[in-house]
Formats: structure tokens, C-alpha cells, sequence
């Protein structure tokens, strides 16, 4: 990570980096690479979601006998 904050450094104007400016970069550079890491982690976690969800459903049989189609008095629906 120092290298790329060095890397920042050497393309910012040396105004840029006076007094607690530095600081605050550094941090929002930390911010951002947490934020992709994190990012990443979220998309794995999604698609693990979904993958569970498809052999679930892949399990699950739908019959035309399902509860929409009958009246709460236990009746069929015509």
C-alpha cells in the first residue's frame, strides 16, 4: 500500500500535500481499498446466494395441486 500512496504522492502538486492533507488521502486510500475488498466479498457471497437458491428450487416440484387453487374452506376453485 505505501508504494501506491507513493505512487499518489508523485502525481499530486505538492500543495495538495501540506498539513493534514496527507493524512486524510492515506485514509481515503485505505477507504477505497477496504471498499473493493468488500465489494468482492459481497459479489462471492451473492453468488453463492444464488447458486443455493437454484438447487433449491432445481428440488422443489411444483404440482397444478398447489394451495392457490384451493378456496379456504378446503373447496376447488372452478
Amino acid at each position: 500500500m505505501a508504494d501506491n500512496v507513493k505512487r499518489l504522492h508523485s502525481r499530486v502538486p505538492n500543495s495538495a500535500w501540506r498539513g493534514r492533507s496527507r493524512g486524510i488521502i492515506a485514509v481515503q486510500w485505505v477507504s477505497v481499498s477496504r471498499l473493493h475488498s468488500t465489494a468482492a466479498e459481497l459479489q462471492t457471497f451473492v453468488q453463492s446466494m444464488e447458486q443455493q437458491t437454484f438447487a433449491i428450487l432445481q428440488h422443489v416440484s411444483f404440482s397444478d395441486e398447489d394451495s392457490s387453487t384451493t378456496k379456504s374452506d378446503g373447496s376447488r376453485n372452478h
